[in-house]
């Protein structure tokens, strides 16, 4: 339920009764019962719950070959992994405007305009405006630079000899 997950329901009904044909994948190996059902019973109610999936783990790299837009409408984050995996793959982002994400947009890692406010008429609005940005590839080398592997690794080793005096 942090991950409000209903908010990207209620965003897909706004985009196709605007005409759009858009569909949500909805992955994630932890789906609490109670909420999966209710995020069912509220696609239902939408009419679009032959246009929304909950699909379970599904590894990062095959969901986001796919994706046009990734939507990140949570309540809360630390470090968003799923969302700067997006990033760093240049699929367009939509995030929840709360302070990790907002974190990303000072960092030079996410444009102010993929934060959106907790409401689905701003999560579709966004849905719109970000995916006729013309390159995420600015955003993409930012998280590489900043979140890289070797970088980490650099980092960590650095601490550890820092440690050791």
């Amino acid at each position: 339920a942090l991950k409000n997950q209903v908010l990207g329901v209620e965003a897909l009904s706004i985009l196709r009764k605007q005409g759009l044909d858009r569909r949500l994948r909805l992955c994630g190996d932890v789906q609490e019962a109670g909420y999966a059902a209710q995020l069912r019973r509220r696609a239902s109610e939408l009419g679009i719950q032959g246009y929304v999936s909950l699909d379970g783990f599904v590894r990062p790299q095959d969901y986001l070959a796919s994706a046009s837009c990734m939507l990140m409408p949570s309540l809360s984050e630390n470090q968003p992994l799923a969302l700067l995996e997006a990033i760093a793959a240049e699929v367009p982002v939509v995030a929840s405007d709360i302070p990790a994400h907002r974190e990303l947009v000072g960092l030079g890692c996410l444009p102010a305009a993929a934060l959106a406010p907790l409401t689905a008429e701003g999560f579709a609005e966004a849905i719109t405006r970000v995916q006729q940005m013309q390159s995420w590839e600015q955003y993409a080398s930012k998280i590489n630079e900043l979140f890289s592997q070797d970088g980490f690794s650099a980092e960590l080793c650095a601490f550890f000899r820092s440690q050791s005096h």
